[in-house]
């Protein structure tokens, strides 16, 4: 099932570098990006708390990073006030560190396919040294109204590794590293089969391993042997679809 973008794209179109101050709490931002609610943000909460290292100040730390450009819609829990949605990129970049120590990938050359404005990138950046991973370069690939929003962003922040970006349009052609680290959190089982093939065609013979949020779509064999196991908190639980699942490989 491949999702309708023209509102939130016609948005970011919309956006300069001096017009972010509110761009999180945007209707037609919110349907597509930054949408998690308060109870999904307890749950990704406890998650972090009980199953991973990143300490309480680190999550204040990086929160307050996050929250400082865009606005967005914030709740008090326990320890601070802040989008849930930031708990979900401490989560999944945890997941993807603790994948990189678990096959011995202490530097690490990554793609994104479907990058947001940038937070789980931010998020990766800023915990990468706690995990001992050191992230050589990092290439965003997406529609070029989003890239444009990633500059944006990013340009506002201090970052470890100085990311490059990538229209989705070249499928990852224009970019020269090899043995790739793959991340791909929902985008790639959202968009359409015919440009999932291309991205196997061009971009994936680059990757050597990765990590994906996949969702809406049953798995199937996309070139590399993965494994797999329930998203937790699962996002998606429509008997129509395919439960949502964390892919590993």
């Amino acid at each position: 099932m491949e999702c309708d973008y023209s509102n939130f794209i016609n948005y970011v179109n919309t956006l300069t570098s001096s017009t972010l101050h509110q761009f999180k709490s945007n209707s037609n931002f919110t349907y597509v990006l930054e949408h998690v609610s308060f109870e999904y943000g307890k749950k990704y909460l406890k998650n972090i708390i009980d199953k991973t290292s990143i300490t309480q100040q680190q999550i204040i730390d990086y929160c307050n990073k996050n929250d400082k450009i865009g606005g967005g819609h914030k709740y008090n829990y326990e320890f601070i006030t802040t989008s849930p949605t930031n708990f979900r990129y401490l989560l999944h970049a945890h997941l993807i560190l603790s994948h990189l120590q678990h096959i011995k990938l202490n530097t690490t050359k990554m793609v994104e396919i479907g990058c947001g404005y940038g937070g789980l990138f931010l998020a990766l950046d800023f915990l990468a040294s706690s995990y001992h991973i050191s992230i050589s370069s990092y290439h965003l690939i997406d529609l070029p109204e989003l890239s444009t929003l990633q500059k944006y962003y990013l340009a506002n922040h201090t970052l470890q590794t100085v990311p490059t970006f990538h229209s989705a349009y070249t499928y990852g052609s224009n970019i020269h590293d090899d043995n790739l680290f793959l991340i791909s959190n929902y985008c790639f089982s959202e968009i359409s089969n015919e440009h999932q093939q291309k991205y196997i065609k061009i971009l994936f013979p680059k990757v050597e391993h990765g990590f994906m949020t996949w969702n809406h779509i049953p798995l199937y064999d996309f070139g590399f042997t993965y494994q797999s196991q329930i998203e937790e908190p699962l996002t998606m639980d429509n008997p129509s679809m395919s439960l949502n699942k964390y892919v590993y490989f």
